[in-house]
């Protein structure tokens, strides 16, 4: 038998996702504000683009201390862009594909 989510689970996924926001940009750290929350229930949903490992971590230990979330689940890619010199260029627009996930029937 499928459920189907009630007003009271929407209401509060939308109150846990709005203090997860607000959670992230408290930090103020420009990676952090490239990464898209979506909220299931208590499972948090994490992806996004960053340049550094560190800021992937981040993102999943300041969503972790939010209370509430039960489960992360970080899809968060990262993505170092170098340029035609040779160094890095975390400023760059980054394009990535990332693989579909497809369950065996």
């Amino acid at each position: 038998m499928t459920e189907f989510p009630t007003a009271r689970d929407e209401t509060a996924e939308r109150d846990l996702k709005r203090r997860i926001d607000s959670f992230l940009a408290m930090r103020r750290l420009a990676p952090l504000h490239f990464i898209s929350v979506e909220v299931t229930g208590q499972t948090i949903l994490l992806q996004g683009v960053v340049d550094t490992f560190y800021a992937r971590q981040l993102a999943q230990e300041c969503v972790q201390r939010v209370a509430g979330v039960r489960k992360v689940i970080n899809q968060v890619v990262v993505a170092t862009v170098i340029d035609s010199e040779g160094e890095c260029d975390p400023a760059a627009d980054i394009l990535v594909t990332l693989p579909v996930h497809r369950e065996a029937a």
